[in-house]
């Protein structure tokens, strides 16, 4: 009782500050101008301001910290109050995972009273454990976590049953928070950091141009082959056009698909006419991180600055210009681009035709939804080769299912005005992604659906683009 009253004290003391504080400095101000006009000491005037701007810069930084209390459990770990989705929870710093961990029991209740909905569950993740193990963990997109002040959004965090706290903040999040340090009994949460990343990497367009028609398949203007270390893959052109991107309907639809908005693209380009396999991927980087392993299945565990590093080399490899579809590129070329028929899902409005998801990429059918690949492991659910479910309109595979796919962009809500070759916010750390996974629901494998991703997460596949 007597921490939680001197907290509140504590409270009441920096809220009347903050409130405070302008009056008081305004004051100190007109007192040292009106000062310095009838006073001729200089010396004085100046000693008069050197303490007026000691105290300004002293009440700025006593601002621009907060101070958390924090707790010693039974268990000898310290422990932060926090709030996730609303509900009150304590968390502990796990400063040696990349990820963020939710305990099973927490994530269980949360789900039963309402602060997780099904929609808040997007597929798996696997992360490698202290033995050199594999776990693969059920995901959930927690929509806010609240610590004091500061706000993290769309944090994802995998559901664990081994967690010795309610929540486990791995450096993904941690490095969200900015500036912290421990005063005692007290977390002290300074500032705030941020990132930034280039979208594009930029070479002479011509140049390019005659690069590309060296690789054009003979009686196949739209087809692009390219070989890298004997590992040879198809690109596909997709002819500019225009289309309404996001959900135009209401029905099953996700809010962050809304508002559907009209989008221009000025420019072709090619995409891959696959993800990229794991042969592609080992024939560049030298290594194959997937879990689910083939040659030619598509290479997972994948993580959006690890896609930046591939991209990097293969360039080099081949001296072209490839690079992650934007947003709008990806979703254009899902839909069929200037040859759509309005599929729901890449290709066709029967998932089953087209791709790989929780009900069919195990070893029996399974029910449409993501605790069937929480509960029931033993169902071996697993990505599958690519081209073995039919193309889409353009003659893609896989757009729908499998691995979902990072896009370039920076993940931001959509707006409702008319937008030209749009790239998304390229600053953000938390990446777009799109198409759903095998262990996803059929409403998140559908041609709209999107969500965000932390680069750091090693969640996800990627297809590659190359401009005209």
């Amino acid at each position: 009782m007597t921490n939680r009253t001197s907290l509140i004290q504590r409270l009441s003391i920096e809220s009347l500050f903050s409130c405070f504080f302008p009056i008081i400095f305004s004051l100190s101000l007109a007192y040292v101008t009106t000062f310095s006009l009838f006073c001729k000491k200089q010396d004085i005037i100046m000693k008069h301001s050197t303490l007026l701007l000691i105290f300004y810069l002293f009440c700025i930084s006593l601002c621009a910290q907060e101070k958390i209390p924090i707790r010693l459990e039974q268990s000898g770990i310290y422990t932060i109050p926090c709030e996730v989705n609303g509900l009150k929870l304590r968390f502990v710093f796990d400063t040696g995972a990349s990820e963020v961990h939710l305990s099973l029991l927490d994530a269980a209740f949360m789900l039963k009273n309402g602060y997780l909905s099904e929609d808040d569950f997007i597929g798996t993740g696997s992360y490698e454990l202290a033995d050199g193990s594999i776990s693969e963990n059920a995901l959930v997109n927690i929509r806010e976590i609240k610590i004091g002040n500061l706000c993290l959004n769309n944090v994802v965090a995998a559901i664990s049953s081994n967690t010795n706290a309610s929540l486990l903040l791995g450096q993904s999040a941690i490095q969200k928070m900015g500036k912290y340090t421990f005063d005692g009994n007290y977390l002290i949460i300074h500032n705030s950091n941020s990132s930034s990343s280039s979208i594009f990497n930029t070479e002479d367009k011509r140049e390019n141009e005659r690069e590309l028609k060296d690789n054009i398949i003979p009686g196949n203007e739209r087809r692009v082959q390219i070989n890298v270390n004997g590992v040879k893959f198809d690109m596909i052109y997709v002819e500019k056009g225009t289309f309404t991107m996001g959900a135009i309907s209401d029905d099953n639809y996700d809010h962050r698909e809304h508002p559907s908005h009209k989008v221009h693209l000025t420019r072709s380009y090619y995409i891959g006419e696959t993800e990229v396999t794991q042969a592609l991927w080992e024939s560049v980087m030298g290594n194959n991180p997937s879990v689910h392993k083939g040659k030619n299945m598509p290479a997972d565990r994948i993580s959006w600055n690890d896609c930046q590093s591939f991209i990097s080399k293969l360039n080099k490899l081949t001296g072209k210009s490839f690079r992650l579809p934007t947003e709008a590129e990806w979703e254009y070329a899902a839909k069929g681009g200037n040859k759509s028929k309005g599929y729901i899902y890449s290709g066709s409005n029967n998932l089953d035709d087209v791709g790989w998801y929780i009900v069919n990429s195990g070893d029996k059918i399974a029910e449409d939804n993501h605790f069937d690949a929480i509960f029931k492991p033993e169902n071996n659910y697993q990505t599958h080769e690519v081209k073995k479910k039919k193309p889409n309109e353009l003659g893609i595979y896989d757009m729908s299912g499998n691995v979902s796919e990072w896009c370039e962009d920076g993940y931001s809500d959509y707006q409702s005005d008319t937008q030209y070759d749009p790239k998304g916010i390229s600053s953000k750390d938390t990446k777009v992604e799109k198409g759903g996974s095998y262990s996803s629901r059929s409403r998140h494998c559908k041609n709209t659906f999107r969500v965000g991703f932390e680069s750091k997460h090693n969640l996800c596949g990627f297809r590659l683009v190359m401009d005209e």
